[in-house]
């Protein structure tokens, strides 16, 4: 298998470089045009404009990165060749920019303005496309706590940003492609009650690279999270197979490998093509997101952790969302107490809880970044809202429920 990896590493590398190449051999007047008339439009809004949800943070566009991303849109040193255009981006060297591929292209007939009415049609169509295969591969009630979880992530404002729009497109993406090739015959010996765990460890090393290929560092971990989530509850719903943990492990590592080997390919490459030290640009930056600066940027974990956890009630008040909060741990008190099933398969709920936490995880180690981002690395958590929402609907017996709210409108009446 780990010949196989090579090779498929190699070839997405190859295929990052010539496909950010090729999309850099011209640029075209409409395209220049487009853009040009996109950064105006972003001029005009602002950075970080507020335009949902009473003005708060958890809601605002990130044109301050959408400007960035149009900027690398157009090469400043036009005597560079593509590959050195791709490979520098504009001084922005560390990361590979791949949504370049579909941004520029895009630009040709499209602006900036039009890009964001048509992510719309599209994101909305890929989350009803994924609620149905989540509703196909477990049942209706996960699908629609996955859309729940999505909403939390106010979902409603990311096509209107290209920097959220890459991201949570590939979560979905993820998840059709996780429906095709890991929860079929395929990937399943129905006679021994095995996974197939190399189709399994290849899909998570692809998934890793093509999301840094794509993604700024917004909330990386959320395609895989949800993709871990998915499979280990169809496994367990529908063939009353449990994943095992050294298996759920090994996918998160194959997936690192894959993110931190693409990216760390880009450094290299860029310090050869670029002749700039770009591997200590991105070293230095890596040790500053982990840990900050000690001085402006100190990182403080315990409010980090609070403030990714509150923006999921944003936009509501200090005193709603303690009311929220106290509502959400009352009825689930109520839940495990009084109608907890009679036999729960704990190591299958110990499994949906690891998992759903992997955001805290990751926050911990991307402390400086999730603690200046954690207005928009926040949505990570829907990956703990989906888990933690599946685990309390798997331990509750609705039948009893079901009863005891009969017996009370019989009361009533």
């Amino acid at each position: 298998m780990y010949k196989k990896l090579l090779k498929i590493f190699i070839s997405l590398i190859v295929f990052y470089v010539v496909a950010l190449s090729a999309v850099y051999l011209v640029t075209p007047t409409p395209l220049e045009r487009h853009a040009q008339n996109g950064l105006a439009l972003i001029k005009k809004e602002s950075n970080y404009p507020k335009y949902f949800f009473n003005n708060n943070v958890a809601s605002q566009l990130d044109n301050f990165t959408d400007r960035v991303m149009l900027e690398r849109v157009l090469p400043k040193n036009i005597d560079d060749n593509a590959l050195e255009q791709a490979m520098f981006m504009n001084g922005y060297s560390r990361y590979w920019h791949g949504y370049q591929v579909i941004l520029r292209p895009l630009l040709l007939p499209f602006n900036y303005f039009e890009i964001r009415y048509i992510n719309i049609f599209i994101m909305f169509a890929l989350l009803i496309k994924a609620m149905n295969v989540i509703k196909k591969n477990v049942n209706s009630i996960a699908s629609w706590l996955f859309f729940v979880a999505v909403m939390c992530a106010k979902f409603i404002i990311v096509p209107v940003s290209l920097q959220f729009t890459n991201i949570m497109m590939l979560m979905l993406l993820a998840i059709l492609a996780a429906d095709k090739l890991l929860c079929n015959q395929n990937a399943f010996d129905f006679n021994d009650k095995t996974l197939s765990t190399e189709r399994l460890f290849i899909f998570s090393f692809v998934l890793g690279s093509i999301t840094v290929f794509l993604d700024l560092l917004t909330t990386p971990i959320l395609p895989i999270g949800i993709v871990m989530l998915l499979l280990v509850i169809h496994y367990y719903q529908k063939y009353n197979y449990l994943i095992p943990n050294k298996t759920i492990i090994n996918s998160f590592i194959f997936w690192s490998v894959g993110y931190v080997g693409t990216w760390a390919a880009k450094w290299i490459l860029a310090t050869i093509i670029c002749s700039q030290n770009i591997i200590l640009q991105a070293f230095n930056q890596v040790i500053f997101r982990v840990a900050g600066d000690g001085a402006k940027y100190e990182v403080h974990r315990l409010s980090m952790l609070g403030n990714n956890i509150k923006m999921l009630v944003q936009p509501f008040g200090h005193t709603p969302k303690i009311i929220i909060f106290s509502l959400i741990f009352i009825v689930c008190g109520i839940l495990l107490y009084k109608f907890r099933k009679a036999v729960i398969n704990k190591i299958f709920i110990k499994k949906i809880i690891l998992i759903s936490l992997m955001p805290y995880l990751w926050y911990l180690m991307a402390a400086n970044h999730s603690q200046i981002h954690a207005w928009f690395t926040y949505r990570s958590q829907i990956i703990t809202v989906f888990g933690l929402g599946y685990a309390m609907y798997y331990v509750t017996d609705w039948q009893k429920v079901k009863s005891s709210m009969k017996g009370k409108f019989k009361c009533l009446k």
